[in-house]
């Protein structure tokens, strides 16, 4: 299996300071086209991202789930189909395996 691991802020969508809401989502120019050309081209797509917002107590877990639902389903529209989106919502400083 091919697969592409790729950001979520600043790679796919605008980098906005701890998004806290599916209406703030805007992909960057271009994003979804190269999504669809790795697509073709037999690549499994994956988001990783991390999201120490929730440990910051910016947003809930719940929320960054249904950001991602949206996201997922403008991405779908499209015809882009992303087969899992990881995240980490531990702070920094708490040093764990997951950030990346």
């Amino acid at each position: 299996m091919k697969a592409f691991l790729f950001d979520r802020d600043g790679t796919l969508i605008v980098n906005k300071h701890y998004l806290s809401s599916p209406t703030g989502i805007r992909f960057l120019p271009c994003a979804i086209d190269t999504l669809k050309f790795l697509s073709s081209n037999g690549y499994k797509l994956f988001i990783i991202t991390n999201q120490s917002g929730v440990k910051r107590g910016h947003y809930s877990k719940s929320r960054i789930d249904e950001i991602h639902r949206e996201l997922m389903m403008r991405l779908q529209i499209e015809k882009v189909y992303i087969s899992g989106i990881f995240y980490c919502e531990h702070h920094p400083n708490e040093r764990c395996n997951c950030r990346k």
